[in-house]
């Protein structure tokens, strides 16, 4: 069994509905986990499962393969969406506070306090009230709040909502640097995309099911379909087009575009046909299960050199968004 933060079987229901289906996966250590999910997809509640402020109707929580106990989750960090602080108090005082409740001295708290403002670009902000603060800043002491004890696991809780660039980028800093230490990390998010730039694993929840799992690159690799992309010298763009479309199986995907032949497309997703100067004719088509990729290559070669045919892996968000509508 992996090592980490464990859900095996989970199930819950809330006023009737069931929030989890015997939901299963693991926060394994040392990595970033994204718990990816719409609302009323079961993320929070997932969450709220995994520290203990609820319990599941079916299913066990387990740390490194043992059922989780009160001394675990007393050393855990934990951040919910909303709630929890004080807004009369200063961000320095009330992240003190916090430290000692967990059992670090108060000369350590201290530190510990002015090495997590430090982090997350707080420091300026420590004598203010939380209240006083800009919502920005109050998203962001809430975050440190998890993470002020030193915790042996951290679980957060929409933790990017608010965050503007400046502050999403200390954020993944410092909740890397508690997976480097071999902590597991469990992210809730709706943010497809910005799990995909922090996170090692997703686990996508959708009306309460685990509908994909796994390492982030696994999980675009495995929902690929037949999307290609063809780049080709062609001196005539419609008849290219046409002859394409003509094939079994083959669709235009997007809209025109027009890109340079030297320029590199990367390795994402275009928009559709384009032509550059040079005569260059760049498109994106959907083939279906019937469709012959060999004939596709061979009809580009019949009006021009091809410079690139190679199959599109969707993007985390594209996933999502497939899975979530199935």
């Amino acid at each position: 069994m992996q090592d980490g933060l464990g859900l095996t079987d989970v199930t819950r229901t809330v006023d009737g509905v069931r929030a989890l289906d015997r939901v299963t996966f693991t926060a394994a250590r040392g990595r970033v986990t994204a718990l990816v999910g719409c609302a009323g997809s079961g993320t929070t509640t997932a969450l709220r499962v995994a520290v203990g402020a609820v319990v599941p109707d079916t299913g066990t929580v387990t740390l490194d393969g043992r059922p989780v106990t009160a001394a675990d989750r007393r050393r855990w960090g934990h951040v919910p969406q909303e709630g929890g602080l004080h807004p009369r108090m200063t961000a320095h005082d009330q992240l003190v506070h916090l430290a000692q409740l967990h059992g670090l001295s108060r000369a350590d708290a201290v530190t510990a306090t002015d090495d997590v403002l430090e982090a997350l670009g707080l420091t300026a902000q420590a004598g203010e009230r939380l209240d006083a603060l800009a919502f920005d800043d109050q998203r962001r002491v809430r975050l440190a709040a998890a993470l002020v004890h030193r915790p042996t696991c951290v679980l957060l809780d929409e933790p990017f909502a608010g965050l503007d660039p400046v502050g999403f980028a200390p954020l993944v800093a410092l909740v890397r640097r508690y997976a480097d230490d071999g902590a597991p990390v469990l992210v809730a998010t709706r943010r497809a995309d910005l799990a995909e730039r922090c996170c090692d694993d997703v686990v996508v929840l959708d009306a309460g099911r685990v509908v994909a799992a796994g390492a982030v690159a696994e999980v675009r690799a495995a929902h690929t379909g037949r999307r290609v992309r063809v780049r080709v010298e062609a001196p005539d763009e419609a008849a290219l087009v046409a002859d394409l479309r003509a094939l079994r199986g083959v669709a235009l995907h997007g809209s025109a575009r027009r890109t340079g032949l030297g320029d590199r497309p990367g390795d994402g997703r275009g928009t559709g046909p384009g032509r550059d100067a040079a005569g260059g004719t760049t498109l994106e088509l959907d083939l279906s299960d019937d469709a012959d990729d060999q004939q596709v290559l061979a009809t580009a070669l019949r009006h021009g050199a091809v410079h690139e045919l190679v199959t599109l892996v969707p993007t985390l968000d594209e996933v999502f968004a497939g899975v979530g509508a199935r």
